[in-house]
Parts: structure tokens; sequence; C-alpha cells
């Protein structure tokens, strides 16, 4: 099969996905084929749902047609006139990715076997049940309750990582020694709760605060307070508990990579990566305010663990720096 991906999608693939290219740029062509256009899709999709000037019912309609046009071959997706109209207020290349989505997923399907649509489908279906709670469950721009945002992050970061870890078995069925779906799905909700905080204040400011309406009403807070940098310390213990379940699902990490075949280090290190980058961030996390601003990793952060990464293919390296952050958060936790 052919699993050569076109240079414009390999365009937006890097302008839309920031650190997570440098996991895809060193895939072999099998698995970057497949979680590039996950990838693709989720973004295009999140993107309209994220966009607050459309309304609630197009925002709907949207993802669901991309869902039903994924799923179904003969159904023709959107007109170019209304595929623009979702666009306004949205990036260049958020934009184009929009616009081309419905080409961009033809060509992904000409080019797989009927599992690998299977697999596919199944991360379109829990992104779209995912994002249909990010456009309706947000009542007064609140979540409810713990239990529902556990299943958005379940939804949006658990059972992508599946899709995940189903195309790693499928490129090599060997290729872990034991079973560790389980572990894969938790350090994909972990990836996603740190999304979640570090994107708090952009998020609140959209109409969507992932912070419980059952936990604000406990402790006395007005959702606008929480525009209020100030506000930080009100929240503090919420930050705090989320950080120590990605802490406990991220503990997986060592697990799950020393599993992985030693002769596939890209593969290594395109999980490194991320984990590595998702510790650093919720160290910002709590170093900063993630009400008064987007929090994100240096640029200088990136790098430094890139230039690394040959002594990184070490199982005890890769230990020793994890276990170095892990300490030096929970310290930071515990003070």
């Amino acid at each position: 099969m052919n699993f050569k991906i076109p240079s414009y999608h390999l365009l937006l693939l890097k302008k839309t996905s920031r650190t997570l290219n440098f996991s895809f740029i060193i895939m072999p062509p099998y698995i970057r084929y497949m979680l590039s256009y996950g990838y693709l899709v989720a973004r295009a999709m999140d993107s309209v749902v994220d966009n607050s000037s459309l309304d609630n019912k197009i925002k709907f309609k949207f993802i669901e047609a991309v869902k039903d046009f994924v799923f179904e071959d003969s159904l023709n997706f959107f007109s170019y006139n209304f595929l623009k109209d979702l666009t306004q207020n949205m990036n260049k290349y958020e934009s184009e990715l929009v616009i081309n989505l419905g080409e961009i997923i033809k060509y992904f399907k000409s080019n797989v076997s009927f599992y690998d649509i299977s697999i596919f489908k199944k991360l379109i279906c829990s992104l779209f049940k995912g994002m249909s709670i990010d456009i309706f469950d947000f009542k007064d721009g609140c979540i409810e309750n713990m239990q529902i945002l556990d299943r958005y992050v379940s939804l949006i970061g658990g059972m992508p990582a599946i899709y995940w870890y189903n195309v790693y078995k499928t490129y090599k069925p060997s290729i872990f020694k034991i079973n560790l779906y389980s572990s894969a799905y938790r350090i994909g909700k972990a990836l996603q709760y740190t999304n979640i905080l570090k994107d708090l204040s952009e998020d609140i400011y959209k109409g969507r605060c992932y912070i419980p309406s059952s936990y604000l009403r406990e402790k006395n807070i007005n959702i606008e307070e929480l525009k209020n940098p100030l506000s930080i310390c009100k929240i503090k213990d919420f930050i705090k508990s989320i950080m120590i379940i990605c802490v406990d699902f991220f503990d997986e990490s060592e697990k799950l990579i020393s599993a992985i075949d030693s002769s596939e280090f890209t593969l290594k290190l395109s999980l490194i990566w991320p984990i590595y980058w998702a510790m650093d961030t919720l160290q910002l996390v709590y170093e900063k305010n993630p009400l008064k601003s987007k929090i994100k990793i240096s640029k200088f952060s990136v790098y430094k663990t890139l230039i690394k990464s040959p002594f990184l293919l070490s199982n005890s390296v890769f230990s020793q720096g994890y276990r170095f952050r892990r300490e030096v958060l929970m310290l930071s936790l515990n003070s």
C-alpha cells in the first residue's frame, strides 16, 4: 500500500501540530500515515468546535458530518462556501485544513486496509462523542462534574491513545512484550488532562471552563472570578489534584517504554518526547499562573530534549529523566 503523505498535507501537519510533529517525522511510513491523518481530522474538528463565533448547532452539524463522511463512502462533504464560513477567526493553516478536510479524508481512506479504516472509525467516533460534550455540556460555561470531565478526557485522550496503540500493534504485532492497552489509555488521559491545565485561561474566555461547576459551587467561586489571574489561589487544590492524577497515569510510561522492542528506537523516542514535554508543562503550570495566560514550554526546552535523544534510547536513562521530573514536580506540589 502507498503510505506517502502529499507535501501539502505535510505542511498542514507541520503548521498545526507544533511539538507533536517531531514525533511524526521519525515514525515508520505506516505509523506516520495513520497517526498524521488521525491528527489532521481531529485538529480540523477541534478548530471548528473551538471557534467561539460559531453557533453550537453549526459546530455539531460539522463534526457529525465529518463522522458520517468517514463512515460512509457515498456521502458528499460540505460545499466550499459553507466550510469557508466556518473558518472565520482561524489562522491561515487551520482555515486551509478545515476547507480541505473532505479531500484529506478521501485521500487517507484510499490508501489503507479495511482494518485500518475500522480502527480509524472508532477514533473518529470517540472524538465526535467527546467534542459533543464540548458543544452541549457546558451549562453556564462550566462542565458539570468530575464524572463528565473524566468521560470527556477518556474520549478525547484515552481512546486516541488506544488508536495509537492499535496502529503500533498493526505495524508490528510483537512490538510490545506484554499487553499494555490500559497503560496507553492512562497515558493518553494524562496528556489530555495536561492540555486542559495549560489551556485553562484560553478555554475560560472561550466559554468552556473544565473546572467542574460542582467544585466551584462548593468553593463559592463565580466563573467570572476565574478571568482574574489573582483567583488562582482559590483553585490551587483542584489543579493539584489533576496534576497528581497525571503523575499517577504518567508512571505507566516506564513500563510502556521498556516494553517496546529495543530495535524500534524511533518509536521509543516518539513516545518519550511527548511524555517529557508534558511533565515539563505540568511543572510550568505549577510555577506560573494558568489563569493568566496559556502555558507553553520554551523552544529551548524542546530542543534540549531533542539533542539528548540518543541517550534516551536506554530505558534506564529515560527512567532517570522521568523520575527526576516526577520528583521535582511532587516536591513542588507538597511544598
